[in-house]
């Protein structure tokens, strides 16, 4: 089942949760009771099932730094595009009209940046956060494109994976991660 193509951006703290979920030495427990396993399974099945959702899934250069390491780095860092890098980008000025506007709402001037990458974008929909200081006070900046913000667990409902489905991409068989295959709905 592939939507009409879906550009998402993950925060940082999203790519620190699947870093977690796949570096091999993190299990979920059965049934998951902390909001940082549900984080973190939610954060793999994004990525893992993005390509069976036509979904494409971003971050910035600055965001991967902060995330992404070890076997999740190895598996994922092909998989996520860095806005950066993307041809036509807006303008320094654009992104930097942003950036005030969401420092004036009480952002973080690095969550700020965050955000004005993805909203100064038209092919993004939704920006993936489990910071509720973004969360809270992002929707009040008016932008030309319509950015949804959202938990990675509101993300994940919105792919509508069904039970026993399987990823378009997952870990290799050497990686620890592999079994069991929790990723797995």
């Amino acid at each position: 089942m592939v939507d009409d193509e879906v550009w998402v951006y993950l925060d940082s703290n999203v790519l620190v949760d699947l870093g977690e979920a796949l570096d091999g030495s993190w299990v979920p427990p059965d049934p998951l009771d902390e909001s940082t396993d549900i984080r973190r399974v939610a954060a793999a099945r994004i990525v893992l099932f993005a390509g069976r959702r036509g979904w494409v899934v971003a971050t910035s250069t600055e965001a991967r730094k902060e995330g992404l390491r070890g076997l999740a780095f190895q598996l994922l860092d092909p998989l996520i595009i860095e806005v950066d890098e993307l041809n036509g980008g807006p303008t320094d000025s654009v992104v930097q009209d942003l950036v005030a506007r969401y420092t004036d709402v009480g952002l973080k001037l690095a969550d700020a940046t965050h955000a004005a990458q993805c909203a100064s974008r038209p092919q993004f929909r939704l920006f993936v956060t489990s910071d509720t200081g973004i969360l809270n006070k992002a929707p009040a900046v008016e932008t030309l494109h319509r950015i949804e913000f959202v938990t990675p667990s509101k993300a994940l409902e919105r792919m509508n994976l069904q039970p026993g489905e399987e990823p378009a991409i997952r870990p290799s068989e050497s990686n620890p991660a592999r079994q069991p295959a929790w990723w797995i709905p």
